[in-house]
């Protein structure tokens, strides 16, 4: 199954579309005000088709986006008909206050030209899914919850909750039609009974389960333990209250382990290694900083700055933020520490993750890990190109074919004003909406990244900086595309390229697989000639890169390479018998201390179940040992690729292993 969520408009109310899997139909739940667009890219991303829009209830910041959805595709609206009227007159659900912050002055909205009701109990089968409809009123007469099976990953049901239940709460009660002792009933006759691995898609925030509310939630509990508003008996769960309801990954956030670690772990040396091998030197830096580190070096008109930041106060009332990229970090530190002051350049290497509140796709998370290089203190093109020389050698050494190089140059200082001038006259005369024209004032750059289809029309016609670059950018430009045909690195001259973060000047560059769909970017960078005064150093010239590890690792797949050894160790020691199992951890100990890598069975397992193990192990070698060997001075030695097996005198044993594995 597939189900893909994210959150949209002034609330943040979550917009699910569901379906069994890419290329499917599906079903789209909730799109309220602002979710059109993001619906659009999931069923792009996924060559998905709606059949369906459902709506938990007929709030507006949950049914906004109903009719665009519904009539895009063609497909019915369902609805309770308690809140039916609401597809034409979302005011009579709403505070003033409410109205106001979600309709502002004047609006226009319709019934779909396709609208079913739902009812209590009803069972429906769209696309391809079963969903049972549950009536919970409380928050809206019509609110109704879906339910649909799942089965994988010990979940039995994934609950689409509307505004009825929250990870720790429950909907307001205070709007028109709100009533909070049928609130209460809902929960009490529609949740209590449900089983504690099922999980809750909620309305607004982030998904939990029936077990850990039923646990932790204090509406729940305060339902699980006394009466209901009416003071009526409240009857037990059909199971038990668990504490122990299962914690898993936040969202967004892959984790790699055996033996898929290893290839990770392979990818990420392979990119680190030119850069060592170039006299970068390795630097740690936080994971958090100041967020106005981020504000003032990376851009405040950046998606980075103004949506995905993940940004706190700590309790000396600081504004701290994850570090969403690296050299705006590296940046701050080679000041701080004064690196600018001795040899340069300054060049370093990091690695490590960063964190975007971005919504999680395959290829693009909420924790991404990244290695990067920075080289301050110099603008000869020839650090161009070996900057970016270094990020080609690692993904060659990695056997990646199918990516390309895309370059341009953002012109400096001298240049970018006229160009800038250009830029805005032309796009003030284009109808463009009122957030992309709030962008186009801060940093008209900024539009030509713009990837909506629409808006790349409107601006196809629009003036390229690298038609306007002064002589000596254009100097610049030339030499570095020169050292990069010598040094056969092929590239690719990408006018429109405008790259996610606004300190870039001159040569900037982007890596590109399009084996990975829509995340296609597996690393890129640039110069930032002017951020180091920005962040109150020096004048000081810089041109660095960060390379995605977890999209290069995915384009590894595409591509069918294997870049890492599947076999954890090259010996397995299988001991038989409590002499054996002493001897045997000698012996494993000794193999280990000189280079060789070695695992051995536990637990005092038979043979059968320990030769098991040396298959998983993936070792070239099995020695096994019993205490009849020892006493007869000898181990015996299995080539797992041809079953042979050998005796072998305890003290030539580490000789012969080393001799056979090399």
């Amino acid at each position: 199954m597939l189900i893909a969520g994210f959150p949209a408009g002034p609330w943040g109310t979550n917009c699910y579309v569901v379906s069994t899997g890419p290329g499917a139909e599906c079903v789209v739940v909730d799109p309220g005000k602002d979710a059109a667009s993001g619906v659009a890219d999931v069923v792009r991303e996924h060559h998905l088709k709606p059949v369906a829009v459902l709506v938990t209830h007929g709030h507006v910041d949950h049914m906004w986006c109903v009719a665009p959805v519904a009539g895009s595709y063609d497909a019915t609206a369902w609805i309770h008909p308690a809140d039916r009227h609401l597809l034409t007159d979302p005011m009579a659900g709403l505070s003033p206050e409410s109205a106001g912050m979600l309709l502002g002055g004047s609006y226009e909205i319709a019934e779909p030209d396709e609208v079913a009701e739902l009812a209590d109990r009803q069972s429906l089968e769209l696309a391809g899914l079963e969903l049972v409809v549950d009536h919970t009123p409380g928050h809206t007469p019509g609110s109704v919850t879906f339910r649909t099976p799942y089965g994988e990953q010990g979940v039995s049901e994934v609950m689409f909750s509307g505004d009825l239940l929250f990870a720790g709460s429950i909907g307001r009660t205070d709007l028109p039609g709100g009533d909070h002792a049928t609130m209460l009933r809902s929960l009490r006759e529609r949740v209590l009974p449900l089983r504690d691995d099922v999980v809750v898609l909620p309305g607004h925030g982030e998904q939990t389960s029936i077990g850990r509310e039923r646990a932790t939630n204090p509406y729940l509990l305060e339902l699980d333990t006394g009466g209901d508003a009416d003071g009526a008996p409240v009857p037990p769960p059909t199971r038990a209250v668990s504490m122990n309801d299962k914690i898993v990954a936040p969202k967004g956030v892959p984790e790699y382990l055996p033996p898929d670690s290893a290839a990770f772990l392979a990818v990420r040396d392979a990119l680190t290694a030119p850069a060592v091998h170039a006299g970068y030197g390795y630097v740690e830096l936080p994971v958090f900083e100041e967020t106005s580190l981020f504000v003032r070096g990376v851009g405040e008109s950046t998606d980075v700055v103004s949506k995905e930041m993940y940004t706190f106060t700590d309790r000396g009332n600081r504004s701290l933020t994850l570090r969403p990229e690296g050299t705006a970090g590296v940046m701050r530190s080679v000041i701080e520490h004064g690196l600018d002051h001795g040899q340069l350049p300054v060049k370093l290497w990091y690695a490590g993750p960063f964190f975007r509140a971005e919504r999680p796709q395959h290829g693009r998370y909420r924790q991404l890990q990244q290695v990067g290089v920075e080289a301050i203190g110099s603008d000869d093109p020839a650090l161009d190109a070996e900057v970016i020389a270094i990020a080609d050698d690692g993904f060659r050494a990695l056997g990646l074919t199918g990516y390309r190089l895309e370059l341009t140059s953002l012109g400096c200082a001298a240049c970018r004003p006229g160009y800038r001038e250009l830029l805005v006259d032309f796009l003030s005369g284009l109808d463009l909406d009122e957030a992309t024209r709030e962008r186009a004032r801060i940093n008209p750059l900024r539009v030509l990244d713009d990837k909506r289809p629409e808006v790349r029309a409107l601006t196809a016609g629009a003036p390229l900086m690298l038609d306007h670059l002064c002589d000596e950018c254009a100097a610049h430009f030339t030499a570095v595309r020169e050292l990069l045909d010598a040094l056969e690195v092929g590239y690719v001259v990408n006018g429109r390229m405008v790259r996610g973060l606004d300190y870039y000047t001159r040569t900037t560059f982007e890596f590109v697989h399009d084996g990975l769909g829509s995340q296609s970017g597996i690393g890129g960078g640039g110069r930032y000639d002017g951020l180091m005064a920005e962040l109150g150093g020096q004048e000081l010239s810089g041109i660095g890169f960060g390379l995605g590890v977890d999209r290069t690792y995915l384009a590894c797949q595409v591509e069918g390479l294997t870049v890492a050894d599947p076999a954890r160790v090259d010996v397995y020691v299988v001991p038989l018998g409590d002499r054996a199992r002493h001897r045997a951890a000698l012996i494993a100990a000794a193999l280990r201390r000189s280079g060789v890598r070695v695992d051995m069975a536990f637990g005092g397992r038979g043979l059968k179940g320990a030769m098991k193990g040396a298959d998983r192990s993936g070792a070239r070698l099995t020695v096994v040992l019993g205490d009849r060997d020892i006493e007869a001075g000898e181990a015996q030695v299995k080539t797992m690729s041809t079953g042979e097996q050998i005796a072998v005198p305890l003290d030539r044993l580490e000789h012969t292993l080393k001799e056979q594995l090399s």
